[in-house]
């Protein structure tokens, strides 16, 4: 089961990848970041209905504020990059981000 998840997971983000340099060629890549976010937001959301949080420290939640504007950041970079850039040129330095935030 865990290779066909890590299968489909690799699939997905080949098209989130193709769909979003569609999405920056048709719109601003502003109105694309912001659409890319509130879908996620949308299928997300409900699974809030069947988890309980009971996270009261504040240190967590400002990491989350930080976090979530630092990948607002990144989204609006990578949608910009993927405007004026070709996907193949693009999608390797995508995929060394999560080197880069573990530097």
């Amino acid at each position: 089961m865990g290779i066909g998840l890590a299968f489909l997971a690799a699939l997905f983000d080949s098209f989130k990848g193709v769909f979003s340099k569609r999405s920056v060629q048709v719109t601003d890549e502003y109105v694309a970041s912001w659409g890319y976010r509130l879908v996620a937001l949308i299928l997300l959301l409900p699974l809030l209905l069947f988890f309980e949080f009971k996270i009261t420290d504040p240190i967590f939640w400002l990491a989350v504020v930080v976090s979530g504007g630092l990948n607002v950041v990144a989204t609006i970079f990578v949608m910009k990059a993927l405007k004026y850039s070709d996907l193949s040129k693009m999608a390797p330095l995508a995929t060394l981000t999560p080197l880069f935030i573990l530097a």
